[in-house]
């Protein structure tokens, strides 16, 4: 039996490397003994076959242009754990948020034979969210400009801006083995930004059988974090233009924390005369997740910046709802298009209607 250590800034919870934290987990714990270190997990969540530790080590936003390197509380906490629980392998999800990167200098001198996963591009980019991506139409798909430039940074970051940042992120990533993205198309962003890949797995999702879920409805589904990065705003405009144009009115269920993207989200839609076809849901249960998701027609994932691989589309697929998705990321990976679902250029309003 593996001693596995699996380390991560969130773990079932905060979007998908919370979640495929968790799926790894679960997966693992099976066959060996699995121990997950975390700075955040939900209060209700209890471990079965895997030892669960949450230290709150989290960093102030503000901060990680530099702890998100280097923080030296979280490093002393990492530090002590492998002394008294010696694992064999360690799998490591986002640790830009809580335990630095500098973790994985930790793992190497401890012998820890490590595995890292790559959910997003913070590796070049504090913000998480690769905006205002260049792109063009090509014979085959689409051709992107992934490159984010020094100066681009300093613009976005002002007075937290860490220019030794991205290099010293690169020194603590080669001392890691094994480099796996989870998208061809997050592999090639990274690799645009001298951040080595070694190879490509993507997340899976198991199949969903749901017992009593509601007969089929004409509503969209538009879950996860909310934000205008997820595409909250569009979601608006092709509203607007299902009515204008196509005399259509569907409900679209909203499904994630309520709060102030909820309430920008709301704002819109009532400036724009839509707010009654908008059903705010909230943040539910998996299984109640699940259960909207499949009382629906279809899933809407707009990103309208880069999304490594959005887990709606895997949750979608899960309980047999086709998602219309943005080009910008990895479901480009994930959906057939025009037979699984379909890849809309979300800024393109009237072909996403």
């Amino acid at each position: 039996m593996t001693n596995v250590l699996i380390l991560t800034d969130v773990f079932g919870t905060g979007g998908g490397a919370g979640a495929v934290a968790l799926t790894v987990a679960e997966a693992l714990a099976s066959r060996h003994a699995v121990r997950v270190l975390s700075a955040d997990a939900p209060a209700d969540l209890v471990p079965t076959a895997y030892r669960l530790k949450v230290h709150a080590v989290a960093i102030p936003a503000r901060a990680r242009n530099f702890l998100g390197v280097r923080h030296p509380r979280a490093l002393q906490t990492l530090d002590a754990e492998l002394v008294a629980h010696r694992p064999d392998v360690a799998f490591v999800h986002n640790i830009h948020s809580a335990w630095s990167y500098a973790s994985l200098s930790v793992l190497a001198r401890h012998g820890v034979r490590t595995v890292l996963t790559y959910h997003d591009v913070v590796a070049f980019t504090p913000y998480a969210k690769l905006c205002g991506i260049a792109y063009r139409r090509t014979a085959t798909g689409y051709a992107f400009a992934y490159r984010y430039p020094w100066w681009r940074h300093l613009r976005q970051a002002k007075l937290t801006y860490n220019p030794w940042r991205n290099a010293a992120i690169r020194r603590y990533l080669n001392l890691t083995p094994a480099k796996g993205a989870v998208s061809a198309a997050l592999a090639s962003a990274l690799r645009a930004n001298h951040v080595g890949v070694d190879a490509v797995v993507h997340n899976g999702r198991e199949l969903v059988a749901l017992d009593g879920v509601p007969a089929e409805r004409s509503a969209i589904f538009f879950g996860g974090r909310l934000s205008s990065a997820k595409g909250m705003l569009q979601v608006v405009a092709y509203l607007t233009a299902l009515r204008d144009q196509h005399r259509l009115r569907p409900t679209v269920l909203v499904v994630g924390n309520p709060g102030a993207a909820a309430q920008k989200l709301s704002a819109a839609a009532s400036a724009a005369g839509v707010a009654g076809q908008l059903t705010f849901c909230g943040w539910q249960s998996q299984a109640e997740y699940l259960r909207l998701l499949a009382s629906c027609r279809l899933a809407l994932v707009p990103s309208t910046c880069f999304d490594s691989l959005p887990t709606v589309v895997l949750d979608a697929m899960a309980v047999g709802r086709p998602a219309i998705a943005s080009i910008f990321g990895g479901s480009r990976e994930l959906i057939v298009d025009g037979e699984t679902g379909y890849v809309v250029d979300p800024f393109d309003v009237p072909a996403v209607a």
